[in-house]
Parts: structure tokens; sequence; C-alpha cells
């Protein structure tokens, strides 16, 4: 089953009612309990490598390309583009475009022994900071937020047909 084939058809007029056409209610939206996330016996951890999508995972672990939403919601990813890992070119890119720079190994900020970010790379070098500081790059910043990104979880496979059929029901009566 694709994502959007779970989602019920409304009738969509543009001219107050006079006419209308059937439309994908798009506006639906569901999302993982909080208690079946913290359920560990539901998934399994898994570190996404570089390059994968979710359509490879799901391919990997389900047989099935089509159930790259089942990955997505499992791990609450609404910007499959910016909130699943990106590949070491695409991260550089991001990095530049980001910040409109062109060295990604420049000083982002400092930080101290605590992980505390002391001072901006265009502020104060840090004169009235007592302690050591080390400096981070644009590039170190941002590749830990894209790292802590690959840790995901997947649904076991023998729930996939349950969670399917509990997605489907969701959104029949979401918002009805």
């Amino acid at each position: 089953m694709s994502y959007f084939a779970a989602f019920p058809v409304i009738n969509f007029s543009l001219d107050g009612g006079i006419t209308s056409f059937p439309m994908t209610d798009i506006f639906r939206r569901v999302r993982a309990l909080d208690s079946n996330l913290s359920n560990t016996s539901l998934y399994d951890p898994y570190d996404v490598r570089d390059g994968e999508t979710p359509e490879i995972v799901a391919d990997k672990f389900y047989n099935n390309p089509k159930f790259h939403w089942i990955v997505l919601v499992a791990n609450e990813i609404l910007d499959p583009r910016f909130d699943w890992p990106l590949p070491e070119l695409q991260l550089k890119a991001y990095i530049r475009n980001k910040y409109n720079i062109t060295n990604v190994d420049a000083v982002k900020h400092h930080i101290n022994d605590y992980g505390d970010i002391v001072y901006n790379a265009d502020g104060d070098p840090g004169k009235d900071y007592p302690g050591t500081t080390y400096p981070v790059s644009y590039y170190d910043y941002e590749n830990g937020i894209n790292e802590a990104k690959r840790r995901i979880r997947l649904i076991k496979a023998q729930y996939i047909p349950a969670f399917v059929k509990n997605f489907q029901s969701l959104l029949k009566t979401n918002g009805q």
C-alpha cells in the first residue's frame, strides 16, 4: 500500500459548491503514539548508512520500497529532505548554502569543557571566559546533527500488517 492510498477522498470545490471534484485529503496526519515509540519490543534500532533513502531501507527490511512511509511515520519524519541523514556531499552543499560560506571547515563557534557554546566565530574571542575553549567548525556542528539522524526505529516486519490496518483506521476517523 502506498502512503496516500489510505487517505480518504473528499469532494473539493473552488466555486462555493457549484461544481466539485474528488480529491485526496492530504491534510490528515497520523502520528505514532509515544507509548508505541517507547516500546522497544515493537521495533529494531537501525543506523542509516550513507546514501540510503527511506525507500532503500523499506525495501531492505520490508521487501517493499513503497513502505518508505512506514519508516518515516515510525520516526516522526515530516520532511525527508532535511530530517533524514544527508550523504556527505549533500551535507557539505547544505552547509555552504545554509550559512552562505565556501569553507565548511571555518570556525562556527567555540565550546567550553561542558559543551556549552561560549562565543560565535564573529564574536569576542573569549577573553572573558576563564576556561579552555575549543573551536567547532560549521561542518563539525552540522555533521553532529546529521549523524544523530542516522539512528532510527524500524517496526518489526511481523507488525507491519497491523500497523497498516491501524493507520488506515486512524485516517478514516481522524477529523470526523
